[in-house]
């Protein structure tokens, strides 16, 4: 059981970005084929975006479900992507709250590069989102590991 200073989430991927994707790639489609493009132009193009739609959905797959742990005394943040071992995040380097969205930038101790998090609201049971929410507005930093000397 875990007490009120420690939050674990488990993220899976969000119907609605899922939609918005979609839409948003059709609606691409749709604007091309109003702008009186040659026939073939329009057919490449299409292809494209059909195509870029599809590595899209299968990336926001891929980074969209992992679990995250954060303990709040300790200031300790940790996340497990799918099929991974917990990374501990050593920075949070900035943060988006939004009503129905959540995009964090974190560093982990194994990773060179940044890792974006995406919760959407409908991707999490609405008590862990409000939960989130509060914690990022009151505790927005994370402690850096010790080195040694």
């Amino acid at each position: 059981m875990l007490g009120f200073n420690q939050l674990e989430i488990k993220v899976h991927p969000s119907p609605w970005l899922r939609i918005f994707f979609v839409a948003a790639h059709i609606l691409f489609i749709l604007c091309l084929h109003l702008a009186y493009f040659p026939f073939l132009a329009n057919l490449v193009l299409s292809l494209v975006l059909i195509l870029s739609l599809s590595v899209t959905l299968n990336d926001y797959v891929k980074i969209a479900e992992f679990e995250l742990y954060w303990d709040c005394i300790e200031h300790d943040l940790w996340i497990k992507p799918v099929h991974q071992d917990w990374l501990r995040v050593i920075k949070l380097h900035s943060f988006t709250l939004l009503p129905w969205l959540i995009t964090m930038q974190v560093y982990t101790e194994t990773e060179a590069q940044k890792r974006w998090l995406i919760i959407a609201k409908d991707s999490v049971n609405s008590d862990d989102f409000r939960r989130l929410t509060v914690r990022l507005n009151l505790q927005p930093r994370v402690k850096s590991p010790a080195r040694d000397s």
